[in-house]
């Protein structure tokens, strides 16, 4: 499964998604993050705090990403991504991660590795007034 163009510029303009994953407890854990890269077939997210959820990760590897539009009056549009997830800290895409976060985050934090979603399922949802 592929992002568009248009879906990938919706994500991008949104900045924030929420990441959904559950380990072996069956316990779902939710938290915020934002995409560093953004390709058809698959997002990079960085990994500054995210113990459990890299927990999470290496005992079960589905994962789902959430964004929603700016809350307006009027139309509302939000889309649910489902992949497949894996960890790394070493290779290419961290270093690219790292490149553009530095610039990015607070002095005291750092990218320490990278998530990598490989997008399986995309459902887009519009709602209207």
């Amino acid at each position: 499964m592929k992002l568009t163009q248009e879906q990938l510029d919706f994500i991008k303009s949104n900045g924030l998604m929420l990441l959904g994953t559950s380990g072996t407890d069956g316990q779902p854990r939710i938290i915020i993050t934002i995409p560093t890269i953004y390709e058809p077939d698959k997002l990079v997210l960085p990994v500054i705090q995210m113990q459990s959820t890299l927990k999470n990760i290496k005992d079960n590897d589905k994962v789902m990403l959430f964004s929603l539009n700016k809350l307006s009056l009027g139309d509302l549009r939000h889309m649910k991504i489902t992949g497949t997830a894996k960890y790394a800290d070493t290779g290419p895409l961290l270093g690219q991660v790292k490149k553009i976060e530095d610039a990015r985050l607070p002095d005291g934090y750092e990218v320490h590795g990278i998530i990598e979603v490989s997008i399986n399922d995309v459902q887009d949802i519009f709602e209207e007034d």
